[in-house]
């Protein structure tokens, strides 16, 4: 099992006139293969999140967003809200595939990604 999302957003201000980071993308090569970690963010807010999970692996993906309405796919499992490192986080249960995980007026839409190899 993994674990995914064990970073935050930026959410301070503008840092030595420099500014937010609002993406960011990770891999890491694991024994059963590339898992991929990927995020968009306005305004201290997370907008999208995009994971791939190599075959035999399953996760758990916290996501840092606000309580709101969540759809997704019955592959998918939507655990509720609960507190990761101090910060209220949605949580799933992910098995082998890739996910987009879009937040669109309000709510969390979960889809299968095309991208998955």
């Amino acid at each position: 099992m993994v674990l995914l999302w064990n970073g935050c957003i930026d959410k301070g201000a503008e840092y030595n006139e420099e500014e937010r980071i609002n993406h960011v993308r990770g891999k890491y090569e694991s024994y059963y293969g590339t898992i991929i970690s990927e995020w968009t963010a306005d305004n201290g807010k997370m907008c999208s999140y995009h994971t791939e999970i190599p075959a035999n692996t399953s996760a758990i993906l916290y996501l840092p967003v606000e309580e709101m309405e969540v759809s997704c796919p019955d592959v998918v499992k939507f655990m509720g809200i609960t507190k990761h490192k101090r910060e209220t986080v949605l949580q799933f249960n992910l098995v082998s595939g890739a996910y987009d995980f879009i937040v669109i007026d309000g709510s969390l839409k979960v889809v299968i990604s095309d991208d998955y190899n």
